[in-house]
């Protein structure tokens, strides 16, 4: 029986089109207030990409701008949008994880803001968790790469952040056989960065052929809040970190 129920990327693209159309005003004006391409909004809305953060944020302010000039609500809010997004990214590598996280999205109004109580985090972490084994008995996992794919050699312009000083002061520690103290550096990189800084701070260890500190900022982030753990496997399957990304998933997954 083939399933029919609408993929997570289409929920976004469904959602997306909604908000871009409720305005009324032409794609080029929206692009051009948005500082984006025409094309890259007319790929957003047919689902021939997913946008990147920063320009679904851009194109939203511009959409929420519109909309209050015309005294007319958005029908989704932003954080509704990344939430979509999010899930859309992760099907791609973990489909029934991503139906679990979608669940909890498709049960709150589109308004919702991305802050939750406690019990409700925990029991959407129990979900996904259950949903993730359920998958893992479904078929094997995959074993996460040795290293991510070299992306920072690609095409996206660097953010500006460096963490050279921080992974050679992991290097000296470990060097001084102070293991304890080298991984509490990689333990608070993991705990504390967010879901934009984290993909580069993990290929800076990958680059210096420090593992174990790549591999300490992963399991340290799989035991976050739920929504920032996913953020992160997003971000780091975003850009182009599909080890890495695998790595975290299964991290969640196995996390008592």
């Amino acid at each position: 029986m083939i399933d029919e129920r609408p993929s997570r990327k289409d929920d976004f693209v469904t959602a997306f089109r909604e908000t871009l159309g409720s305005v009324g005003s032409a794609h080029n004006l929206i692009a051009r207030k948005a500082n984006v391409g025409q094309s890259s909004i007319s790929c957003y809305n047919t689902g021939k990409r997913l946008p990147e953060q920063a320009s679904l944020e851009q194109i939203y302010k511009a959409l929420e701008t519109e909309a209050q000039r015309l005294g007319r609500p958005l029908p989704h809010s932003l954080a509704h949008l990344h939430r979509l997004r999010e899930a859309a990214k992760i099907e791609s590598i973990a489909p029934v994880t991503a139906a679990a996280w979608v669940s909890g999205i498709a049960s709150a109004p589109s308004g919702a803001s991305p802050r939750r109580p406690a019990s409700t985090a925990l029991r959407n972490r129990r979900r996904l968790k259950r949903a993730m084994l359920a998958q893992r008995k479904a078929s094997p996992v995959l074993a996460p790469a040795e290293g991510p794919v070299p992306h920072w050699e690609g095409d996206r312009p660097s953010a500006g952040m460096s963490y050279a000083a921080e992974v050679a002061e992991y290097r000296r520690y470990m060097a001084a056989g102070r293991v304890r103290d080298a991984h509490f550096i990689a333990w608070a990189m993991g705990a504390n960065l967010s879901s934009i800084e984290f993909p580069r701070a993990v290929a800076s260890y990958r680059r210096a052929d420090m593992a174990e500190g790549a591999d300490t900022m992963i399991t340290t982030a799989a035991k976050r809040d739920i929504q920032t753990s996913v953020n992160i496997a997003a971000a780091l399957l975003e850009d182009g970190q599909l080890g890495d990304a695998q790595q975290l998933l299964t991290a969640i997954r196995t996390d008592t």
